[in-house]
């Protein structure tokens, strides 16, 4: 299933889309699984964390220099277009 939101960019979406299929994501692997480029994917996660659509955590069993992401499905469902 493909997650659209209508009022994001194409990169945005696509991020949304590795999170939605990934229960937790870290920032390195958006980047390897998007293709996309560091700065875009550190500018739209932080538009993402903005507009309250992910939320970061730090895991306590991980290294927590690491920031995992993960969708924020009550604020998202406002939005979605599937």
């Amino acid at each position: 299933m493909t997650v659209l939101v209508y009022k994001l960019s194409p990169s945005m979406n696509i991020i949304l889309n590795l999170i939605w299929r990934n229960e937790l994501i870290s920032q390195r692997e958006i980047i390897v699984k998007s293709g996309l480029a560091p700065r875009t994917v550190k500018y739209s996660l932080k538009k993402l964390k903005e507009l309250e659509y992910i939320s970061e955590i730090r895991l306590l069993s991980k290294d927590l220099r690491y920031k995992f992401y993960k969708i924020n499905s009550v604020k998202l469902a406002n939005n979605i277009l599937l």
